[in-house]
């Protein structure tokens, strides 16, 4: 265990700079730079709990806002989770169990890749795992150090990320079907049974662990709605939260909820559970192969047969992301990956287990694969320039500092660009986002009202930096090719074009200056003389 977990660590700060912060960790620095009330009162009205935005308050006052100090949070809570889940497999099943489990957890690039991001999934998977293993512990074993431990860790997890719920989904589908069903049913075909239709009160007595339950998520669900309670009952146009539900909730250019048929999203988020983050070439092949996963799927099951009480904790804990996939043909943007870090610490233990149980002729050599796959993976997410989840928008940032001169001026397209630049350019470089907001905190979109802004912008410069980004999103890149236009209509040319990864910077100068005409003075010999 202890040698996974070093090798873990290794894996996470080898490649922890390999990439640029991305818009949603420079987000994170914005968010946790404030002061310690307005953070929470920012949190109140927004679309994440307070947990993770609180501790990296605290964390940036201590460590600073370089990369390596935002993101070492998460190497930190990241590396912890491999002992974490060696524990949880061992006291769930054995130790063999846990080793699995625990070198599952250090080297698959899925987990690799959110240990070394500033956000906060990587302590959603932490929550995930402790409170799956504690609630599997508490129905076995029903001692109130149990039950505490799931009310800690549960309500951890919900205050990390709202997306927790779906994995408490999952837990009361197993809690409900798992205890509380099999045991009444078992109970009366055993003739021992006290509940019935005039007695529901004698579950109590059939079902030992359902007082404990009930109170524990009573007291969360009390919790969390006192929380909410700030979120749900202020003014909708300041709601982020109900925003997020009713509508995109991810902001300008993203679609609303729609009904659609969007199996290639689902395909896509179990390949990069499975694989990690490649190009787009490989991920389309990885997607490409899911009835491959799903037949391995069903020839695995069958090597933990028959399931016993605490697997069903894992099998029906885990549903929640079917629950997840369904409201993804209505809402896609749900289909992402990070969201399902929750409901994924059961699947890791299960798959942890599946490989305990298998034959040795088979298991060895398919280890070898896995581990060989998992290294290859790693450094191909890492390092590969054409990762379909890397923008360059800290090279292209880079590249207007180090070519900075007097009178330039930086222009972004998406203007929620904002934080980055904020990030990554000196305050005194000027820098604009497109498009701007007007009257009302209402965005001014059209051509004409572009065409306004842009010529006010570059006016009086001497040179106009276009960073481009996030092109895949057709406002945006409606935007884009307005301020381009108006470039090209007024005689800007472009003097250097850097294409990144998912990024475009051109630098523009002005036309030259106009020479008025010569002022004209008449020789004497063409003037006449009137009589």
């Amino acid at each position: 265990m202890l040698a996974w977990t070093v090798t873990g660590l290794a894996l996470r700060l080898i490649s922890l700079d390999s990439r640029g912060l991305w818009l949603d960790e420079a987000i994170t620095v914005k968010q946790a730079s404030r002061t310690f009330l307005l953070v929470i009162q920012k949190l109140a009205t927004g679309v994440h709990p307070p947990l993770y935005h609180i501790t990296m308050h605290f964390w940036l006052k201590a460590f600073g806002t370089s990369e390596v100090a935002l993101r070492s949070f998460s190497v930190i809570v990241g590396v912890i989770a491999i002992p974490v889940a060696f524990w949880a497999a061992s006291r769930i099943y054995d130790q063999h169990t846990g080793l699995y489990a625990a070198g599952l957890m250090a080297i698959a690039p899925f987990q690799v890749w959110y240990s070394q991001e500033a956000r906060m999934y990587a302590l959603l998977f932490l929550g995930g795992l402790l409170s799956t293993a504690f609630l599997a512990l508490a129905v076995r074993e029903n001692r109130p150090h149990l039950w505490a431990g799931y009310l800690v860790f549960t309500t951890m997890g919900l205050f990390t990320h709202y997306f927790f719920l779906f994995l408490m989904i999952g837990q009361i589908v197993y809690y409900l079907f798992g205890e509380v069903w099999m045991r009444e049913r078992d109970a009366r075909h055993a003739g021992t049974a006290v509940a019935s239709w005039r007695r529901p009160w004698g579950l109590f007595s059939d079902v030992h662990t359902l007082a404990p339950w009930l109170g524990v998520s009573l007291v969360m669900g009390l919790l969390v709605v006192v929380w909410l309670a700030n979120s749900i009952f202020v003014p909708a146009d300041t709601n982020a939260l109900m925003g997020s539900i009713a509508g995109s909730g991810l902001g300008y250019g993203q679609e609303p909820p729609s009904l659609a048929l969007r199996f290639n999203d689902v395909a896509t988020v179990v390949a990069q559970m499975t694989v990690g983050f490649h190009s787009p070439a490989a991920m389309s092949a990885f997607v490409s192969m899911w009835p491959l996963s799903i037949y391995l799927v069903f020839v695995l099951m069958g090597s933990i047969r028959p399931v016993r009480t605490h697997t069903w904790v894992l099998i029906l804990g885990a549903s929640g992301v079917l629950t997840m996939f369904l409201l993804g043909q209505w809402q896609g943007q749900i289909l992402a990956s990070r969201y399902f870090m929750a409901v994924a610490a059961p699947l890791f233990l299960l798959v942890a287990r599946l490989l305990a149980k298998m034959e040795r002729p088979v298991r060895t050599p398919l280890v070898a694969v896995l581990v060989v796959l998992s290294l290859v993976g790693w450094v191909d997410q890492s390092y590969n320039p054409r990762n379909a989840m890397t923008h360059d928008d800290r090279a292209a940032f880079r590249t207007i500092v180090a070519e900075y001169r007097p009178g330039d001026v930086v222009i972004y397209v998406p203007f929620y660009l904002d934080p980055l630049a904020a990030y990554y350019l000196p305050k005194n470089i000027p820098q604009f986002g497109m498009p701007q907001y007007g009257e009302f905190d209402t965005l001014r979109t059209s051509q004409g009202e572009i065409d306004e802004d842009t010529a006010r912008i570059a006016a009086t410069a001497k040179r106009v930096w276009v960073l481009l980004s996030f092109q895949d999103i057709d406002p945006v890149r409606t935007d884009s090719e307005a301020v381009r236009f108006w470039m090209k209509h007024n005689g800007y040319t472009v003097d250097q074009q850097v294409l990144l990864n998912q990024v475009e910077l051109l630098l523009y100068s002005p036309p030259p200056p106009v020479e008025p005409p010569p002022f004209f003075t008449p020789s004497p010999s063409t003037v006449t003389t009137t009589p």
